[in-house]
């Protein structure tokens, strides 16, 4: 780990531990569920102060961190900002499939015939399950999109 990682740790554990103590402020009927709408922000930021504390404790391997390694990380970072910013306009059907391909292959770095239809094939049924999971079986709305 570099000092990078260190420090992008220590921003999460204090984004994270501020954002579950903001959670108490929300407000819940007397009637509510357990999992009601302080589980969700609490679980999440949970999850992200377990990274975070791992980023800052997980010793140094040996050798020097991989340039191209961050390099993907950005990438990966940028595709899933195109992803949040084009849904609304494309909707989930024809982002997603391409954000999880894009995503599967930041993340590989090998860009063989054999990786790119592993992506393909994980971005169509990712997306696949995810509309059956969601759409049909818990008739929820995913965004339709301005354009189809």
């Amino acid at each position: 780990m570099s000092n990078y990682d260190r420090w992008v740790g220590l921003a999460g554990i204090a984004l994270s531990l501020g954002l579950i103590l903001s959670s108490f402020g929300i407000e819940t009927p007397e009637w509510g569920d357990v999992v009601g709408p302080k589980f969700w922000p609490r679980l999440l930021c949970t999850g992200l102060l377990a990274v975070s504390v791992f980023l800052v404790i997980k010793p140094d391997p040996e050798g020097a961190t991989d340039g191209a390694m961050e390099c993907r990380h950005f990438f990966a970072f940028g595709v899933a900002v195109l992803y949040v910013m084009a849904l609304p306009v494309f909707g989930f059907l024809i982002v997603t499939p391409v954000f999880i391909a894009f995503g599967y292959l930041a993340v590989g770095g090998n860009t063989s015939r054999r990786r790119i239809s592993e992506a393909l094939f994980a971005a169509l049924a990712g997306t696949a399950a995810i509309y059956l999971v969601f759409q049909v079986l818990l008739e929820t709305q995913l965004p339709a999109g301005q354009l189809f």
